[in-house]
């Protein structure tokens, strides 16, 4: 990826998603998922973040990042579950703190959104 050369990265990236999980190596798939986060390769970066959480339970900034990624794919309440683990862990996470507020008002406003549009349907279909 440094070398400039992304598609053979992602290739790589695969190939290693593909192989047996080495759980004895989470920091390494929590490295991946945030780099392939950078580069919005997110079905990596899922992949990368539950192997990684699969040996290491207990990092916040794994939820966090995986949050991200969920949002970037506008999952937002897979997105709400992965931050407010990250908050258990980490009560004064300040980022995570934000993220959180941030999702619950993008749930509140898609909620909003299609109470509006099923107004407008409903009125349709009556008149």
């Amino acid at each position: 990826l440094g070398l400039g050369q992304k598609e053979e990265a992602i290739k790589a990236f695969e190939r290693v998603l593909d192989l047996e999980s080495d759980t004895k190596n989470g920091i390494a798939y929590k490295r991946l998922g945030t780099v392939a986060f950078r580069i919005k390769e997110y079905d990596i970066a899922v992949r990368a973040f539950e192997i990684a959480l699969s040996s290491i339970q207990s990092d916040p900034e794994i939820f966090y990042h995986q949050s991200l990624v969920y949002v970037a794919q506008w999952k937002f309440e897979e997105s709400l579950q992965s931050v407010t683990k990250a908050l258990k862990m980490q009560p004064n996470f300040p980022e995570a703190q934000k993220a959180r507020g941030k999702i619950i008002g993008w749930i509140k406003a898609a909620e909003e959104k299609m109470t509006t549009k099923k107004e407008e349907l409903t009125e349709t279909v009556k008149e």
